[in-house]
């Protein structure tokens, strides 16, 4: 019986565009500043660390020895817009609402309220909480399941990246692909959205009659 929705935050609840681009440049922008290189090669040492990883944050920490807290990272989040459409789409999903994420808590929580969806999701789970295991390893899954006290055949999983979404079957979650459809895999995707605010109750239907 599907219980909860959980859902990643960084191109998942809101398109990739602008935004995306928005905090992947203030990551560059901390990373050239910090460790003393170009922007050219902090493009590529932020990649490298998000493909190592699973979080820039994460690779700064291990290879850098920087902090999460001390990493000081200026995020204009003005480009996030609030969607309607997605606040009216979720207000009928009668289901546990949850943000999994390798970002940083605040800064999901910011995005939300931007979002103006920030009132109907019961926890965000982010870096804070999975340190040094970010997804797409198991253990971030295991830390989600703990803390929201979910089975995983009990949640949907939407999410943009396929790497994470082939964990999530694996350990026995419905999974959804959200905006990149052209990595859909049958074997790893349950479902596909091409526009998250506006096929979200469809996609849950998929799965289970409301």
């Amino acid at each position: 019986m599907i219980k909860f929705l959980v859902f990643d935050f960084d191109s998942t609840l809101y398109m990739p565009g602008p935004t995306e681009k928005a905090i992947a440049g203030a990551v560059i922008s901390y990373l050239s500043k910090t460790l003393g290189i170009s922007e050219e090669a902090a493009l590529t040492t932020f990649n490298e660390y998000c493909t190592k990883y699973g979080s820039s944050f994460v690779g700064t920490y291990i290879e850098n020895k920087i902090p999460f807290e001390a990493q000081n990272i200026n995020f204009d989040l003005s480009v996030i817009a609030p969607n309607p459409i997605l606040l009216n789409a979720l207000e009928k999903l009668p289901f546990q609402k949850v943000v999994f994420t390798n970002n940083r808590v605040s800064v999901v929580q910011e995005g939300l309220q931007r979002l103006g969806i920030e009132n109907l999701f019961q926890s965000v789970i982010g870096l804070e909480d999975t340190l040094e295991n970010p997804k797409p390893k198991k253990e971030s899954f295991e830390i989600l399941f703990k803390k929201i006290k979910a089975k995983p055949h009990e949640c949907i999983f939407f999410e943009d990246s396929i790497q994470n979404l082939k964990v999530a079957k694996e350990l026995g979650m419905h999974t959804v692909l959200c905006h990149r459809l052209d990595d859909a895999a049958p074997d790893i995707v349950d479902y596909s959205v091409r526009s998250l605010d506006r096929e979200v109750i469809a996609a849950v239907q998929h799965f289970i009659s409301f």
